[in-house]
């Protein structure tokens, strides 16, 4: 279960960046302030496309070296939660928001 919910996090963490992207360019602002720091600088795709993703990998990676595997995996879900959530936020702004 801990690998489907990785690769989901992937794929929310893609579409929050194809959507972050496309919503600044029609005037929306970012609210996050290290994401905003960071949003026009090459950081920004570097951060979302390759940190996180091998941050998640690296969970996948050293997970049966931790103790507490239902920890992992519970927080994992709770971040998966999060991040349907904010994606269907994103969702939500380009369908109806963003012209």
């Amino acid at each position: 279960m801990l690998r489907q919910v990785l690769i989901g996090l992937v794929i929310f963490n893609a579409i929050d960046y194809v959507a972050t992207i496309r919503a600044i360019s029609h005037g929306a602002e970012e609210h996050n302030p290290i994401i905003n720091a960071i949003l026009y600088t090459p950081l920004f795709p570097l951060y979302k496309l390759l940190i996180i993703p091998a941050a998640l990998y690296w969970v996948w990676f050293v997970r049966t070296k931790w103790q507490h595997n239902r920890v992992i995996l519970v927080d994992m879900i709770g971040l998966f939660v999060l991040y349907a959530m904010l994606t269907g936020w994103h969702l939500w702004g380009q369908l109806f928001a963003i012209n």
